[in-house]
């Protein structure tokens, strides 16, 4: 490989390391946004569409002990 390419790969894996952690920073001096949600207070209600085009709601699992797994896309 290159020098050159190796280089700029490993400029831009270091400022992205230091944006990183500067944004933890940032996060932990500034703390987080407020949720209204503590720890053991019961999920708000919310509806979500399914794979299958059906909608799914919190509530239709009200007694079950569900799981609800989210993966972010990511665009680009």
């Amino acid at each position: 490989m290159d020098h050159k390419v190796i280089s700029t790969r490993r400029l831009r894996r270091f400022f992205l390391i230091i944006s990183m952690a500067l944004a933890a920073i940032l996060i932990t001096a500034c703390g987080a946004p407020e949720s209204g949600v503590e720890a053991g207070d019961r999920a708000p209600e919310f509806s979500l569409l399914a794979a299958d085009g059906d909608t799914v709601s919190l509530s239709d699992y009200r007694g079950e002990q569900p799981v609800l797994l989210y993966f972010h896309m990511a665009l680009g």
